[in-house]
This record gives C-alpha cells, sequence and structure tokens, in this order.
C-alpha cells in the first residue's frame, strides 16, 4: 500500500486527490480511489485503462509501463 500511495501520489497527484482531505488540483478530475471505486472497475480494467493512454473526458493523456499500472490498478482498487 504504501509503494502504490508513494507512486500515485508522485505521478497522479497534480491532476487528482490522492490523499484524504487534500484540495482538488484540478476540480474536473476524479478523486484517485474515485476512479475504481464509484467508476465500476476492477483492478483488470483499471490496469487496463492506465495502459491505453486514457484521454476522455478532460484531455488527461497518461500511458503508464505495466509495471507502473500494475501498482497503480492494485492501490487504487484498495485505497
Amino acid at each position: 500500500m504504501a509503494r502504490g500511495l508513494a507512486f500515485v501520489d508522485a505521478r497522479c497527484s497534480s491532476c487528482h486527490v490522492v490523499r484524504p482531505g487534500a484540495v482538488p488540483p484540478n476540480p474536473q478530475a476524479h478523486r484517485f480511489v474515485a476512479v475504481a471505486n464509484e467508476m465500476d472497475f476492477d483492478e483488470d480494467t483499471l490496469r487496463e485503462f492506465f495502459t491505453d493512454g486514457h484521454d476522455p473526458p478532460f484531455a488527461m493523456t497518461i500511458m503508464l509501463e505495466e509495471d507502473e499500472a500494475d501498482i497503480a490498478a492494485a492501490y487504487n482498487v484498495i485505497a
């Protein structure tokens, strides 16, 4: 869990709220944990989402490597 938090904090917190109580850097971006917990992703579909260069809805293109997607997906599902 600590490894996942460190990774998503470094890679995702410029847009997404990663830590509880944090101020959203981009009010249009979902809280990081909401992506899995409120958008009906499971770890497999979330991993695919992270590696396919997700873009919609806010031009937030990111393509993670498979190992990075594994870390982010596992953290997001359990966080």
